[in-house]
């Protein structure tokens, strides 16, 4: 028969499980997406499978048990150490556009550092790494331990202090609300794991049973993140893959004058689609406008934090993703679809492209 203990562990396993289930199969589902940034969706991919894989420890370790796999104990550890920084670039990625490349990898150094400490660990037979989870378990760990918390504690810090000061110094714009929403969503996560990191060590110190809802709550906090990812990617999939990631103008902005010209330069492009003609270039734009091209290129860092090149080389990409989305895509060449957007050569197409977008058109097409 049935009792309350019985039904909330049935409950349990079954969350874990779909959540499992639903990390593996965003991390396919999200590369597929053929619009929007490829860094973005693969960020938010690898994010869904580490989160999936961490998942599935936690399943089996519930339903089968360490018992019977004793080498899983801390098999994925340095997983957590990866979630934080993903995170991160995907949030950085979101309010700057600066996409992730080599070096970032020192953001890595802890996932690699907690590998290296755990190598002998690996090794041991597994009576042995059972000894060490019941001593773990009864408040008694490993300094090393202790030392791997502490670190996972302080990068979870970093990085809430590093997403929350990209916002902050997104002042130039207004995102809308669910925009801004989203990415405090994003930070709070952040928040809540390195409470639980807190906690974490308070555990290694005082005995898991003053404290035995810390680790189901790291599990807790997945299956939301991925259940929140995976309601976005329906409802939401421009702002999830940065497709276009429209801002507005802060109205809070008390220089008016630069608001003025950054409204009159948009409606200019919008208009008169002037980006399309290969030469143009801010001393011709300076003319029709009648503003100084020093005024035009403060205006247009002040508000978009690209210089004009890059500024421009947006609408002319806009322009030839449009054409390179379409049905009849496969009717032109990308050479065309280059020179139409406004693109002087190929190879400029190809470099602002890659710099902006984070793939290759070629890429974008598949």
């Amino acid at each position: 028969m049935l009792n309350l203990a019985n039904i909330l562990d049935i409950l349990w396993t079954s969350i874990v499980a779909y959540s499992m289930f639903q990390g593996y199969l965003l991390f396919i589902l999200f590369p597929t997406y053929k619009q929007g940034s490829r860094q973005a969706k693969w960020l938010l991919a690898i994010a869904s499978l580490l989160c999936a894989i961490l998942l599935t420890e936690e399943l089996l370790s519930h339903t089968i048990g360490y018992e019977k796999l004793p080498h899983m104990i801390m098999s994925t550890s340095p997983l957590w150490y990866l979630v934080g920084p993903i995170i991160f670039f995907y949030i950085r990625l979101y309010a700057t556009k600066r996409i992730v490349t080599k070096k970032d990898l020192w953001h890595f150094l802890p996932a690699i550092w907690v590998l290296f400490t755990t190598l002998d660990f690996y090794s041991y037979p597994g009576e042995i790494k059972l000894y060490y989870l019941q001593m773990t378990e009864k408040g008694s760990s490993a300094p090393i331990h202790t030392i791997n918390f502490v670190i996972f504690f302080c990068q979870s810090v970093f990085y809430i202090i590093s997403s929350w000061s990209l916002m902050k110094s997104e002042s130039s714009y207004e995102y809308r609300r669910k925009e801004r929403m989203w990415i405090l969503q994003l930070i709070i996560g952040l928040g809540v794991l390195g409470f639980l990191g807190f906690l974490s060590i308070v555990v290694l110190n005082v005995g898991v049973e003053n404290l035995w809802w810390v680790g189901s709550t790291y599990f807790i906090l997945f299956t939301g993140f991925l259940l929140v990812l995976f309601v976005r990617s329906l409802r939401s999939p421009k702002d999830l893959y940065l497709i276009g990631n429209p801002r507005k103008l802060n109205p809070k902005n008390t220089d008016v004058e630069l608001n003025e010209a950054f409204l009159k330069l948009l409606k200019f492009l919008e208009d008169h689609k002037p980006y399309r003609d290969p030469e143009f270039d801010l001393q011709t734009l300076s003319k029709q406008l009648q503003y100084s091209k020093h005024h035009l290129s403060q205006t247009i860092k002040e508000f978009t934090n690209l210089n004009f090149r890059d500024f421009i080389n947006q609408y002319r990409l806009e322009e030839a993703k449009q054409k390179l989305a379409s049905a009849h895509s496969k009717q032109f060449t990308i050479q065309s679809i280059a020179n139409d957007a406004g693109f002087t050569s190929l190879a400029t197409f190809y470099r602002a492209f890659k710099k902006l977008e984070g793939r290759t058109p070629k890429s974008f097409i598949d």
